[in-house]
């Protein structure tokens, strides 16, 4: 059995660096997060090294990572069980849930975009830019008025012509 050394190092920095944003979520959102966004970047740095770079893995990563702190930062901050005498109520911080929310909202648009094909339908558009108020003219025709003699092209003027 081969073992590749270069994917094993390269998914224990990520393994470690997840378990580090465990370790401070609950206590220290932007240390959790500089950890998550150090480990990325470290992984992209050692990837690129060992030539082992792919940027849909990195999509997975970032998805992976972006669903990772939302469902920490919802289960620490956002929901609170309160005991009572009569049972359990669940509190609801707005404030958390947003935050929970707007991580995984930007965290899955990388992989969106560049996973969906677009197909834009390209028309040309034949436009012709006439104006639309014509001035009037003054102006008399001035044309002579001409006629054309010795031609084949012609035909007998009916009643209404005359």
């Amino acid at each position: 059995m081969k073992i590749d050394l270069n994917k094993t190092v390269s998914f224990i920095i990520i393994i470690v660096g997840h378990l580090f944003f465990l370790l401070n979520v609950s206590s220290n959102y932007p240390l959790a997060f500089i950890v998550i966004v150090s480990t990325i970047l470290l992984w992209m740095v050692w990837s690129k090294i060992t030539n082992l770079f792919s940027v849909n893995f990195l999509l997975y990563l970032i998805l992976i990572s972006g669903i990772f702190a939302s469902i920490s930062i919802l289960a620490t901050h956002g929901i609170e069980r309160v005991g009572t005498r009569h049972g359990n109520l669940i509190d609801l911080h707005l404030s958390s849930i947003a935050l929970a929310l707007g991580i995984i909202f930007i965290t899955s648009l990388p992989y969106i975009i560049f996973n969906l094909k677009f197909e834009i339908p390209i028309k040309k558009l034949n436009i012709q830019v006439t104006p639309t108020f014509k001035k009037l003219s003054n102006k008399k025709n001035n044309q002579a008025s001409h006629y054309i003699i010795d031609s084949d092209e012609w035909e007998i003027a009916s009643k209404s012509d005359l």
